[in-house]
């Protein structure tokens, strides 16, 4: 395939978009692991709550989910770099390629298991 003679204005400004978002989505990752780590005192007091049985089980459901939160954090590392990867075949002119077909099927089921656990996470929230 030939390649085109300029690129469009989009293909930087997704590609730096896309870097940016994969820091973000790193130092996301680390707060969380940090939420993991304050103590249960810290969380009833900021949600106002007074210690009991109700406050221990809201404690572990926001743990519970903090953890989820640390699973999700790789799976959009996946997204992103595969999307990465796109963006930088259709910079070099050929965007029709095998292994982006490959790229999207992977960030399908990522996407799925975001999906999933996303599920869970609401059920926990209930």
């Amino acid at each position: 395939m030939s390649k085109p003679t300029s690129s469009p204005a989009t293909l930087p400004i997704a590609f730096v978009l896309l870097r940016i978002l994969i820091a973000v989505n790193w130092m996301m990752g680390a707060m969380i692991l940090a939420v993991l780590f304050v103590g249960p005192q810290w969380i009833t007091r900021s949600f106002g709550l007074f210690p009991g049985p109700e406050a221990a089980r809201l404690v572990l459901g926001l743990r519970a989910i903090a953890v989820l939160g640390l699973v999700v954090v790789p799976l959009h590392y996946v997204v992103l770099k595969r999307l990465l990867a796109i963006v930088n075949t259709v910079r070099a002119g050929d965007p029709f390629v095998a292994l982006n077909a490959a790229h999207l099927k992977v960030i399908g089921w990522a996407l799925l298991t975001l999906q999933l656990l996303s599920i869970v996470i609401g059920a926990i929230g209930k």
